[in-house]
């Protein structure tokens, strides 16, 4: 499988470090705001992030829910570290503080 996030995968399973990939809908009225608010978050977080729109690439958003074994929503936000995902965020539940608490672990 090929794809953005498989090459940043391998590199977070050698390294450690954590990534997002940020599923997002051009339907929906709820990944304006979430979107909004993990921009809030990355503007004061250097994360590497994989941001697609679910309209776009039906292919790449089934082949992460079964690479990562996490049921597919969007928006939708992974965080992704060791080759597994760590936390996620759906809907309205993707706000700066949130993403902010969930990586607050891995972050230096």
């Amino acid at each position: 499988m090929t794809s953005p996030y498989h090459s940043c995968k391998q590199v977070s399973d050698c390294t450690g470090e954590f990534f997002f990939i940020f599923k997002d809908s051009r339907q929906c009225g709820i990944a304006a705001f979430a979107k909004d608010e993990l921009d809030l978050f990355l503007s004061t977080h250097k994360i590497k992030t994989y941001h697609f729109y679910v309209q776009d690439n039906h292919k790449l958003k089934i082949d992460i829910q079964d690479t990562y074994g996490v049921r597919h929503q969007s928006p939708q936000l992974l965080i992704v570290q060791h080759g597994k995902v760590i936390a996620h965020l759906n809907h309205y539940a993707i706000t700066a503080k949130n993403i902010a608490h969930a990586v607050k672990d891995s972050i230096q």
